[in-house]
């Protein structure tokens, strides 16, 4: 599973069981926009693929829309503190503040924005959504608004989750287990020897797959097609 743009024509032997970053970008855009809010500024992790195009495709589609960008401020791989970055921010006092960071970013990035006392409507990617997150933030958490490709995992796979390990379902286990059973069924169709291209071959036929996740469409190039969803 991965969001990434640049791995959607990576060739023949990438077949992706997740959506596209752009799409998140461009919701949290419309989300933003839609709102009534005019001006906006960017916090995004510089180290990731994922996260660098979302940042790029809100700020497209959110100017296109008639919208501004005030700052955009980026945060490196080994960033522990992200004071400097939102002082320039709260300094440009935007409506906005799209967030477009990995998970283990999220908790600092908001306890510091609770701590500075940034007042802007806080649109997020679907990092937040970790349980970490929501554990660690606490309170600085609230009122976070998100994109996220992932939908509402299957009660079934919910009750298995918890029974056998005593918690809900973490972040991208349930991508990881519907990509461990599509390749399942990829390999299960190969009816003659295993040869170099078999598992390529049924994994490139396939075009729609029912799984825990939901419903999964896939392109010709064996992308996923996934709807994005708003939560808070």
């Amino acid at each position: 599973a991965s969001q990434a743009v640049s791995l959607e024509k990576a060739g023949n032997y990438v077949f992706k069981n997740d959506g596209d970053a752009l799409l998140l970008g461009e919701k949290a855009a419309e989300l933003a926009f839609n709102s009534g809010k005019k001006n906006s500024a960017i916090l995004f992790a510089e180290y990731n693929d994922t996260t660098i195009d979302s940042k790029n495709s809100f700020i497209n589609k959110f100017e296109a829309l008639g919208g501004k960008i005030n700052a955009v401020e980026a945060i490196g791989k080994d960033s522990i503190d992200f004071k400097t970055q939102l002082s320039k921010i709260k300094a440009v006092n935007p409506d906005i503040l799209f967030m477009s960071l990995l998970t283990g970013n999220n908790v600092i990035a908001l306890k510091q924005i609770k701590e500075l006392d940034l007042n802007a409507l806080i649109i997020s990617n679907g990092s937040v959504e970790a349980q970490e997150v929501i554990d660690g933030a606490k309170e600085s958490a609230e009122k976070v608004v998100f994109v996220t490709l992932q939908g509402f995992p299957s009660n079934n796979f919910v009750e298995k989750i918890t029974s056998k390990f005593g918690h809900g379902p973490k972040r991208w286990s349930v991508e990881a287990y519907d990509g461990l059973h599509i390749i399942a069924s990829a390999l299960s169709k190969i009816s003659a020897k295993i040869e170099r291209n078999s598992l390529q071959d049924e994994l490139s036929k396939i075009r729609s797959y029912a799984g825990e996740s939901g419903r999964i469409e896939f392109d010709a190039e064996g992308n996923a097609i996934r709807p994005v969803f708003i939560k808070q």
